[in-house]
């Protein structure tokens, strides 16, 4: 009996370790940590882990040679201690979808290529702060009845080639007819990007949009560092 009930605790312990969901496929993960130093608080180390985490998935893929950024879900990435100066993060890597190889180039990539992110993100921070504290004004008057020919004028000058100023005043006009009641604008969050699709280097600055005191909807901004003009809204 005592022998059996070895085998059975033997095999308890060889289905968590592989994590099998006994639906045709064995989910086995590996866990690697990686530590980015900072220097910062652990209250700012906090922001900053959600800054990174926060980033566009098919930027991350493409800063890590993921060509197909649908493998972005095999792999999870969370912060697991925050003083000392540093963010630890744990990376778990689904092992049906990767190699060994690939696992251990992906670690060094995600270790180096999350480390310059995190590098500009630290960079940027007062410059952030400045352009999301600086297009509020600009989003409250596109979500209210600011003069839309002079919200057009503040657009990026390649996107003016590519929206016209009649489609332009078309959609600030349908986001303001969605809106009733109370309008008003709060600054959520800032990221900056390195080069990345046919943009240059630029800011992503997102904003609540309430009414009556409901969140309605998010807005974002992408903003050229260079001139201070809108690439685009979303």
């Amino acid at each position: 009996m005592k022998k059996w009930m070895k085998i059975l605790l033997l095999l308890l312990v060889l289905v968590s370790l592989t994590q099998i969901d006994f639906k045709g496929s064995t989910n086995l993960k590996e866990a690697h940590p990686i530590i980015f130093k900072t220097g910062l608080s652990v209250d700012a180390n906090r922001e900053f882990a959600d800054k990174i985490l926060s980033l566009d998935n098919a930027y991350m893929a493409k800063r890590i040679n993921l060509e197909d950024n649908t493998k972005l879900a095999a792999i999870q990435m969370y912060p697991t201690s925050f003083d000392n100066g540093e963010v630890k993060f744990v990376v778990k890597f689904n092992m049906n979808a990767f190699s060994r190889d690939e696992v251990a180039e992906l670690k060094r990539r995600i270790a180096y290529e999350f480390g310059i992110m995190a590098k500009l993100q630290l960079e940027k921070t007062d410059e952030l702060a400045v352009y999301l504290q600086d297009k509020l004004k600009f989003v409250e008057q596109l979500v209210t009845r600011g003069e839309a020919h002079a919200l057009y004028e503040q657009l990026d000058d390649d996107t003016k080639q590519e929206i016209t100023y009649d489609t332009f005043s078309s959609v600030a006009e349908k986001t303001r007819n969605s809106l009733s009641g109370a309008i008003s604008v709060a600054p959520l969050y800032s990221q900056a990007y390195e080069k990345y699709k046919n943009l240059p280097d630029h800011y992503d600055l997102f904003y609540r949009v309430n009414a009556d005191g409901e969140p309605k909807l998010t807005v974002k901004l992408v903003v050229n560092p260079e001139n201070g003009k809108v690439f685009g809204i979303f």
